[in-house]
């Protein structure tokens, strides 16, 4: 089952060109598949009362070209057919434009965690079975792949605020690239030039960390290579943003 409805951008989602941000694109992704939860039944009250949430691991994003202010843009999500009962599975997404054309493709790598085993389980088969997956993965490794270079050149603290938390009491996941773009050239953040991004989640950031992010570029690959780490000196999170 493919759920799709019109997006719902705000002013400050274009950067100075009229392009639309990255940023606004995760928020749009969060709220369709939000959106698309309600619409099967799997509510925040039924998650609530069988003591399970939806968790994400990771994120791959390609631009294909950037959607202009003022261009009706359709998100499309749905769940990619299971692949060898694995505790992660796939929300794709699709932004596309009036002539149906797809613009942006993303994946969500996510997993179902049980508060009270404290660890992440199975999907169900009657949950599972609500979304009425589609055959259509966008790619082939379930997980996106980051490998961060041995030295990372550049470093700059990030301040926790308690806005960027949650009600887990966690910075909230589509923060992490806002952080993340801080270690992008003034240039290439103005103008948009990053066309695919892989983001992998490691350990949540929390009021009373004092995160940093650590960053390299590399100019042959056009690939900026970006950790963000917590008190210790394991990383949290992990990106690839590249041109």
């Amino acid at each position: 089952m493919i759920f799709s409805e019109e997006c719902r951008f705000q002013y400050n989602d274009y950067n100075k060109d009229g392009e639309l941000m990255l940023r606004a694109m995760l928020y749009q992704f969060e709220q369709a598949a939000a959106d698309h939860s309600v619409a099967v039944g799997d509510t925040l009250d039924r998650q609530m009362e069988q003591g399970i949430a939806w968790i994400l691991a990771g994120w791959r994003i390609h631009v294909e070209r950037y959607p202009k202010y003022g261009e009706p843009i359709t998100v499309n999500t749905w769940i990619a057919l299971e692949r060898n009962g694995s505790l992660i599975m796939n929300r794709c997404f699709s932004l596309t434009d009036a002539d149906g054309n797809e613009v942006v493709l993303a994946d969500g790598s996510m997993g179902i965690y049980d508060w009270g085993k404290q660890s992440t389980i199975k999907m169900s088969e009657e949950l599972f079975a609500l979304y009425e997956p589609e055959e259509r993965h966008l790619w082939k490794r379930r997980l996106p792949r980051v490998r961060l270079p041995e030295t990372l050149e550049r470093e700059q603290p990030v301040l926790l605020r308690r806005s960027d938390t949650d009600y887990n009491g966690h910075v909230h996941n589509t923060y992490y690239l806002n952080f993340a773009m801080e270690a992008l050239s003034q240039e290439d953040y103005e103008n948009n030039a990053i066309h695919d991004v892989a983001m992998v989640y490691h350990n949540p950031l929390k009021l009373g960390d004092s995160p940093f992010v650590r960053s390299s570029y590399s100019p042959e690959s056009g690939t900026y290579s970006i950790g963000i780490f917590g008190s210790e000196e394991k990383p949290a999170f992990q990106a690839e943003l590249k041109k």
